[in-house]
Order: C-alpha cells, then sequence, then structure tokens
C-alpha cells in the first residue's frame, strides 16, 4: 500500500514538472523570440535585412505547438506527450517558404536559425525549471522534425519557382524573336527604302536588348539565390548621358509618359551594366503599375559623395503590409497580381545598389504616389577590377 502511494506521488510531482515546463515556455515566448531574433540579426546576414514581423513570422505558432508536446495529461498512459509532427508542419513550412522568398536567403542561414533557437530555448527554460531527459528529448525532436520540414519547403519552393521562370523565360523571349524575324523579312522585301530599313534595325536592335535583358535578369538572379552577390567592373563614364541614352529607348513607344530631370553632364565610377539595369528596371515598373496616360519622373540628384536616381509614377499605392517584403524575391502587390513580370526586378535592384555600397528606398502613398530612389557612391572604384562588395 506504501509503495502504491509512493508511485502516485512520483506521478503527481512528473505531471507537475512536465506542466511547469509548458507553461514556462508559453509565458516566455516573448522572450525566446526576442533573444532569438537579437542573435539571427547578429549571426545571419540575411536575417538584417528582415523587419521585426517577417523575422519572426510563424515562429509563434510553432512555439506553441511545442509547449502542447511538453504538457502533460493527468490520467493518460504516458506522462508526457510527444509533439504531433502534424501539429506544426503548418507553421515551419510556412516559415521556409517565406525564407525562400526573402531576400538573400540560403538554406544554410534558414538552418541556422533554428539552431539558434533550440539554443534560446533551453537558455530561458532551463534556469527556471530541471528539464527531464524526456522533455529535452521532445524539445530536440522537435526542433529536428521543424528543421528537415522547413529545409525541404524551402527547397521545393525554389525547385518550382525555378521551373516557373523557365517556363517564362521561354514563352517571354518568343515575342521579340519572333519580331525580329518578322523585321528581317520587311527588310528583305524593301531593300532599297534606307529609312525605312532604319527603323526596322533600330527595332531590331531593341527586340535583341530586351532578349539581353531577360537572360541577364536570370543570371543575376541565379547568383542572389546563390548567396554570391553579383560581381561588379566599375568604370568611370557620364551619369547623365547612360540615363538620356535609356530614356530615349523606352521615348520610341512612349513618348509622352517620361518626364525627365538630370544633369547636363554627370562623371562618377559605377558599374555600366548594374546602373542600366536599375534604371530599366524602375522605368519599366512606373510604366507598367502607373494609371494610363499620366507622367513618369526619372529624376537624377547629385551631392558632394553620392547620387540619387528617383523615379516616380501615380497609379494604385503599394499596400503598407506589402511594402515590407517588396524586395523579397518573387513577391508581388496583390493589387498588381494581374500585371506580367517575374517579381525579380526589385530584388535585383536592390543587390545591384547594394553591391555598389549604396541603397533603395520607397515611398508609396494615395495622394501622391510611388517613388523609387535609389543611392550610390558617386565614385566606386576598385582599380577597373571585378570585385563583389556583398563578399567583399
Amino acid at each position: 500500500m506504501d509503495l502504491l502511494k509512493l508511485l502516485i506521488e512520483i506521478t503527481r510531482q512528473e505531471v507537475f514538472i512536465s506542466a511547469t515546463a509548458a507553461i514556462i515556455l508559453r509565458e516566455n515566448i516573448e522572450k525566446i523570440l526576442k533573444i532569438w531574433e537579437e542573435r539571427a540579426r547578429e549571426e545571419i546576414q540575411a536575417a538584417s535585412e528582415q523587419g521585426s514581423l517577417a523575422l519572426r513570422n510563424s515562429l509563434p505558432e510553432y512555439l506553441l505547438k511545442l509547449a502542447d508536446g511538453l504538457s502533460g495529461v493527468l490520467g493518460a498512459p504516458k506522462i508526457i506527450r510527444p509533439p504531433d509532427p502534424s501539429a506544426s508542419i503548418v507553421s515551419v513550412s510556412k516559415h521556409g517558404r517565406d525564407r525562400a522568398e526573402s531576400y538573400n536567403y540560403t538554406i544554410d542561414q534558414l538552418i541556422s536559425e533554428y539552431h539558434i533557437l533550440r539554443q534560446t530555448i533551453f537558455k530561458v527554460i532551463e534556469p527556471e525549471v530541471e528539464l527531464t531527459s524526456q522533455e529535452r528529448n521532445i524539445i530536440l525532436d522537435s526542433i529536428e522534425q521543424a528543421v528537415n520540414d522547413a529545409a525541404t519547403e524551402f527547397s521545393n519552393y525554389l525547385k518550382a519557382v525555378q521551373e516557373t521562370l523557365s517556363n517564362a523565360l521561354v514563352h517571354d523571349i518568343r515575342s521579340p524573336l519572333a519580331a525580329v524575324s518578322l523585321l528581317v523579312e520587311l527588310i528583305k522585301s524593301a531593300p532599297e527604302n534606307e529609312m525605312h530599313n532604319e527603323m526596322i534595325q533600330k527595332q531590331i536592335l531593341n527586340s535583341v536588348k530586351r532578349i539581353h535583358s531577360m537572360l541577364h535578369h536570370l543570371l543575376d538572379y541565379s547568383s542572389i539565390q546563390a548567396g554570391q552577390g553579383i560581381s561588379m567592373h566599375f568604370e568611370r563614364f557620364d551619369m547623365s548621358k547612360l540615363v538620356r541614352e535609356i530614356m530615349n529607348e523606352l521615348y520610341f513607344s512612349n513618348t509622352e509618359r517620361f518626364i525627365v530631370n538630370i544633369p547636363r553632364a554627370l562623371m562618377g565610377t559605377w558599374d555600366l551594366r548594374a546602373v542600366t539595369s536599375i534604371l530599366e528596371n524602375l522605368a519599366t515598373n512606373a510604366l507598367k503599375y502607373s494609371e494610363t496616360n499620366t507622367p513618369i519622373d526619372v529624376t537624377v540628384e547629385s551631392h558632394a559623395d553620392k547620387v540619387l536616381l528617383i523615379v516616380h509614377n501615380i497609379g494604385k499605392p503599394i499596400p503598407p503590409e506589402v511594402q515590407e517584403f517588396l524586395f523579397q524575391r518573387f513577391r508581388r502587390a496583390r493589387n498588381v497580381q494581374d500585371k506580367a513580370g517575374w517579381g525579380l526586378g526589385l530584388t535585383i535592384v536592390k543587390s545591384l545598389a547594394e553591391s555598389h555600397g549604396g541603397s533603395v528606398s520607397m515611398v508609396s502613398l494615395e495622394k501622391t504616389g510611388t517613388t523609387f530612389t535609389v543611392e550610390l557612391p558617386m565614385v566606386c572604384s576598385h582599380g577597373g577590377r571585378t570585385f563583389d562588395l556583398l563578399r567583399g
């Protein structure tokens, strides 16, 4: 009889300890997230690019599910329930997908986030309660399962996107190729008309440049996805002249839309292809998302040690809840989902600006429209060599 009482007492104590561990975890979720966020920003490069909400996203839900797994059930055959893998798979899969979409994240950085989370959980809970080996195993098994689920979703998402982009490239490249083929036939049909042929040749050149731009966007994206940054080749050139040339090409089919405000000449040292890509992306976006027949302002401002490239358009404002995610891979505002595009342009703009040691910012309001501002150092040179500022 005494032995029975002793077993009952031991059982009650184990249930109490188990319930206490779960309660402490639930009560300290915000503390765990705060410590985890600080460490993630300090130790993981891509995490420093995220807003607080984007960085934490689905982790509170995961921690609540883990607390459920630590909860004791009085009268149940087992003192501590093992966590149900399906209970948290939704939240960690969302976390993996968000990281796949996020700017500059790699799968190694995703895994590091969970390692930091595991260490943080033990750091917060263990001073408050002595964990049993069973509870420690529940936490470790849960983190391991979460890493596997998040990494699988990360890989699957990028694989699906890669296939989508490949299909989109094949589809989109057909149009300029067909145009080139047709225009060549037109030249053959009227070889003596020099003025006519000159216009056709210009259209052929524009189609070829469009194909070239598509291919470069995919190559730049591949470098970003691999966490390698984009290699820069800095040279001295006239920014005003380059902007004038880019806008003249866009004028060809949008004569009335662009208002260009640039200095007469502005010499500096930048990567010519990168600056071209930045301006083409921002100007093309402004055309795509602005209201019909409204002006698009392209402004270049020079300061003592920096240059600002500013593109402004009037159109539907970008919702505040979307603005935080706008420079992430494949993220597009819901109010423009009907517009054609790959969702890579702003990610590339951000990476190219930062590869110069610069930055990009955006303001979007109902009354004033949307303005993107790229800030670049006036001089960014490393002896004309190819250099990658993201990797040093």
